[in-house]
C-alpha cells in the first residue's frame, strides 16, 4: 500500500514528460498549477490587453530592415539616450543646485549635491545605463513582435492568423501614467518628511517659517525628472510583458500545430533569437536596477527608518528579475521537451534543449547571481 502511494507521488512529481533538471522541473510544476487554476481565477486577473501597446507600435517596416542596419540604429540610440540622460540628470541638476546654493556648503541642515555621492554615481552611470538599455529593449520588442508574428502568419504553418489584440490602448496608457504619478507622489512625500529625513536634500531650496520644506524650481524639475524616469521604466516593463505573452502564444503552438514537424528545431530556435536577446537585455536591466536599489539603501541611512518604497522596489525587482523574466523561455523549452517525448515515447532518449547559446547562458547566470547577491544585501539588512 505504502509503495503504491510512493509510486503515485513519485509519478506526480516526476512524470514522463517532465525534465530531470531541477529548475526546469520547478517551472514544469508551476505551469501545471497555472493550467489547473486558469479556468477558475488566474486568467481572469491577467489583463489580456497588455500586449496592445507593442502590437500597435510595431511597424511593418521593422521586419524588413537588415539586421546590420538594425544593430547600427540600436547602438546609436544606446549612446544618444545615455548621453541625454546624463545631461538631464547630472549636468542640469548639478548646475542648477550650484545656482541655488545647494551644490556645496557647510550648513548641517542641508544635504548638498556634492555630498550626495551615491546619487552622483546614479546619474553618472546607473540611470543612463538602465534608460539606454530600456529603450533598446523596447526597440527589440517592437522589431521582434513583427518578426515573430510574420513567421506565424505564414500560410504553410497555420490557418489561424495572429492579429493585433482587441481593446483600447488608452486604458493602458492611463494606467501607467496614474501608477507613475502615485509612486512619484509617495516618494516626494518621503523626502519632504522632516521626521524621516533630518537634513533636507539639495533639491529643496525653500523652508517655510514653520520649518516646512517647499519645492522651488529645482525641486519641481527633480520631481518631473523622477516621474519621467519612472514612466519610461514602467513602459519598459509593459513592453517586456507584451513579448512575454506573444512568446508564450508561440510556445503553445508547438503541440497544437506541430510546428516542429514543419521546420527543424534549429530553425525554430533561430526564430526565437529576438526573444533570447530581449530576455538577456531584460536581465541586465533588472541587475542594474538592483544596483540602483543598493545605492538607494545606503542613501536611506540618512533616514530615521527604512522607506516603504525601497522595500517594495527590491521585492518587485527580485520577483521580476529572477522569476518572471525566465517564464516564457522555460515554457517554450518545456513544450519542446514534452513534444519530443510524445514523439519518441521514451524520455531517457530526449535531451532537454536550452534556447540560449553558451555565452548568453554564462552572462545570464552572472546577472542572476548579481540580482540575488544585491537583493540579499539590501532586503535582509532592512
Amino acid at each position: 500500500m505504502i509503495s503504491k502511494i510512493f509510486k503515485k507521488v513519485f509519478k506526480f512529481i516526476f512524470p514522463d514528460d517532465a525534465p530531470t533538471e531541477k529548475i526546469p522541473l520547478l517551472y514544469y510544476h508551476i505551469f501545471k498549477l497555472y493550467r489547473f487554476f486558469k479556468s477558475i481565477i488566474i486568467v481572469s486577473l491577467i489583463p489580456k490587453s497588455i500586449e496592445i501597446i507593442v502590437s500597435y507600435l510595431s511597424p511593418a517596416w521593422s521586419c524588413n530592415l537588415d539586421k546590420k542596419d538594425t544593430d547600427k540604429i540600436l547602438n546609436k540610440s544606446f549612446y544618444i539616450v545615455s548621453f541625454l540622460v546624463f545631461i538631464l540628470t547630472l549636468v542640469v541638476q548639478g548646475l542648477w543646485s550650484f545656482g541655488e546654493g545647494t551644490f556645496r556648503g557647510s550648513n548641517n541642515d542641508i544635504f548638498y549635491f556634492w555630498d550626495d555621492k551615491l546619487n552622483i554615481l546614479n546619474y553618472f552611470f546607473i540611470v543612463p545605463l538602465y534608460m539606454a538599455l530600456g529603450i533598446r529593449l523596447v526597440s527589440l520588442t517592437i522589431d521582434g513582435f513583427g518578426f515573430i508574428t510574420n513567421f506565424f502568419n505564414r500560410d504553410e504553418l497555420s490557418d489561424k492568423k495572429m492579429t493585433k489584440p482587441k481593446g483600447s490602448i488608452i486604458y493602458l496608457f492611463f494606467f501607467i501614467i496614474v501608477l507613475s504619478i502615485a509612486i512619484t507622489i509617495n516618494y516626494m512625500h518621503e523626502i519632504l518628511d522632516t521626521s524621516l529625513y533630518l537634513q533636507h536634500f539639495w533639491c529643496i531650496t525653500k523652508i517655510s517659517s514653520s520649518g516646512e520644506r517647499i519645492f522651488s524650481g529645482l525641486g519641481i524639475y527633480y520631481t518631473l525628472l523622477t516621474y519621467n524616469l519612472l514612466l519610461v521604466s514602467l513602459f519598459v516593463v509593459i513592453s517586456y510583458l507584451s513579448i512575454f505573452l506573444i512568446t508564450i502564444n508561440y510556445g503553445s503552438k508547438i503541440k497544437n500545430e506541430k510546428i516542429l514537424d514543419t521546420i527543424s528545431l534549429s530553425e525554430f530556435k533561430g526564430r526565437l533569437s529576438y526573444f533570447v536577446n530581449i530576455n538577456l537585455v531584460a536581465k541586465a536591466i533588472a541587475a542594474i536596477y538592483m544596483l540602483n536599489a543598493l545605492t538607494w539603501k545606503y542613501q536611506s541611512t540618512l533616514a530615521n527608518k527604512d522607506t516603504l518604497n525601497l522595500q517594495l522596489f527590491v521585492i518587485a525587482l527580485a520577483f521580476l528579475g529572477l522569476f518572471v523574466i525566465s517564464i516564457p523561455r522555460y515554457y517554450i523549452e518545456l513544450e519542446i521537451y514534452s513534444y519530443q517525448v510524445s514523439k519518441v515515447g521514451e524520455p531517457n532518449n530526449v535531451v532537454y534543449n536550452d534556447l540560449r547559446p553558451r555565452n548568453v547562458k554564462i552572462i545570464t547566470n552572472v546577472l542572476d547571481w548579481t540580482i540575488i547577491a544585491i537583493f540579499t544585501k539590501v532586503f535582509f539588512s532592512i
